[in-house]
């Protein structure tokens, strides 16, 4: 893992230049969509991810197995009980 301006980034991940990936920190506030600053939180940690909040595929992780593939129509959405999320998409 590699930490670089409060975000968490696979190092494997990392070489493809063209994939953007992260994982927040407690820098970028509170994530759970039942806190009140929510919205804002997600606004400031996509900015430094460089990418649209309205692109962002978010999930409700259950700890299960269950893996969702994504396509640009679930842009923006919440995929519910799912724990991974996959796409092919730019």
């Amino acid at each position: 893992m590699i930490k670089k301006d409060h975000i968490l980034r696979f190092t494997n991940l990392s070489q493809f230049t063209s994939l953007v990936h992260g994982f927040s920190t407690r820098f970028f506030g509170s994530m759970p969509p039942s806190h009140p600053g929510y919205q804002e939180s997600l606004k400031h940690f996509a900015d430094a991810l460089g990418i649209n909040l309205e692109n962002i595929v978010r999930m409700h992780q259950v700890h299960g197995n269950a893996v969702y593939f994504a396509t640009d129509k679930d842009e923006g959405q919440i995929i519910d009980k799912t724990d991974g999320l996959l796409t092919s998409e730019k």
